[in-house]
């Protein structure tokens, strides 16, 4: 989705040295941020069955989710967040 588009409110592509180093590697991903329409929850959800990450507001925070049944999203989560041991909550 081009930032052009009605859709996004703006791509970006990210290398955070300071953040995101996964084994000693700067860590390169790419991330959408989207209004929440309709058909933008429709491709939230496609993201997260497809195995993908999506980032999404609470009242105070922001959350990471993925499906919790697929233990490659769940591993990726723990990477991005850097976690070993704690466990992640899982909402509903």
């Amino acid at each position: 989705m081009e930032p052009s588009s009605p859709k996004a409110v703006k791509r970006l592509t990210c290398t955070d040295r300071q953040k995101l180093i996964l084994n000693n590697q700067p860590r390169k991903f790419d991330m959408q941020l989207l209004k929440a329409t309709k058909e933008n929850i429709r491709l939230a959800a496609e993201t997260i069955k497809k195995g993908g990450l999506v980032i999404y507001p609470t009242d105070t925070v922001y959350g990471l989710g993925c499906n919790p049944f697929n233990i490659n999203s769940v591993r990726r989560i723990f990477e991005v967040k850097g976690r070993t041991e704690k466990p992640l909550p899982i909402l509903a």
